[in-house]
């Protein structure tokens, strides 16, 4: 996982195809270039997978930030379990 992440936050020369882990790239490369606030919007069915999105989302952007949280899907799990139960 974290060795397509780094592809994605590596100046390539050679195109990738197109990947959740590209848009979280667009948008911390946004955040730095205009200094204001990104968000994803992200729909889909029951079941389409959002939540992974969601997970993938965040991963790539803490590895990006160079953070060293080890227990980052527990974290994200507990928040969707905690909302599922509401």
């Amino acid at each position: 996982m974290f060795k397509v992440s780094q592809k994605y936050h590596s100046k390539s020369s050679v195109p990738l195809p197109p990947h959740v882990y590209g848009v979280a790239e667009r948008a911390h490369q946004q955040l730095l270039m205009t200094n204001s606030s990104q968000c994803f919007v992200i729909s889909g069915e029951s079941g389409a997978g959002k939540t992974e999105t969601c997970k993938y989302l965040v991963q790539h952007l803490v590895f990006i930030a160079g953070s060293e949280e080890s227990n980052l899907n527990g974290k994200i799990s507990q928040v969707c379990q905690h909302k599922n139960n509401s």
